[in-house]
């Protein structure tokens, strides 16, 4: 198959999955305004807001460089050199996230409709900026399907999951919570999992 029917295809799948993960979204945000109400579907919105913001901030740019750095050292053939990016990116990334942490602590009594969320929102965020790190690695060796396959398919269906799981099981107060916490466990869990399965190789 010639590069250009490749890249086609590459982006047909992305972009349907996009699509799907998308509705699958959509759906829940309805599905929480139509089950728990609107305040549950603002503490949901405000939630997944702070979480997609720590988590671009987490890396302190590190996932934008690591598309560089990849092709840099694929095409040198160093993966020991790709590795101690990757853990050093890791690193950086587990430290912010531990200062964002404690920040976020220290300001809770003032944002009292995240006080309650804060931990499972921390969780889900540094889960989510590793995958961006992990992904710009991977896209940039010419497998973006598995690159983008945790934030594209693994983050809706997780999310999805959640509050299915969070209906089911929770009481109807402090349900927002509970999904955000099966949330959080959900990914972080389906990330590790999926780590080795990920894992970028130099051969392109």
């Amino acid at each position: 198959m010639s590069l250009a029917r490749r890249l086609l295809s590459h982006s047909a799948i992305i972009f349907a999955a996009r699509i799907l993960g998308a509705a699958v979204m959509f759906l829940t945000q309805a599905l929480i305004a139509r089950k728990l109400g609107s305040l549950a579907l603002g503490q949901y919105t405000q939630a997944t807001a702070t979480m997609n913001i720590l988590a671009a901030v987490m890396p302190l740019g590190f996932q934008v460089i690591a598309s560089y750095f990849a092709v840099e050292y694929a095409v040198r053939g160093q993966s020991s050199m790709l590795w101690k990016f990757l853990k050093q990116s890791y690193l950086q990334t587990a430290i912010v996230a531990a200062v964002l942490f404690l920040t976020g602590l220290a300001f809770l009594p003032q944002l009292q409709s995240l006080k309650l969320l804060w931990v499972p929102i921390c969780l889900m965020a540094t889960a989510i900026a590793f995958v961006f790190i992990l992904g710009s690695v991977l896209v940039a060796l010419r497998r973006p399907i598995i690159g983008f396959s945790a934030d594209v398919h693994l983050r809706p269906l997780t999310i999805a999951a959640a509050l299915a799981f969070a209906l089911i099981l929770s009481p109807e107060i402090g349900t927002i919570k509970f999904m955000l916490w099966a949330m959080a466990f959900g990914y972080v869990t389906l990330r590790s999992l999926t780590q080795q399965f990920q894992s970028p190789q130099l051969e392109t």
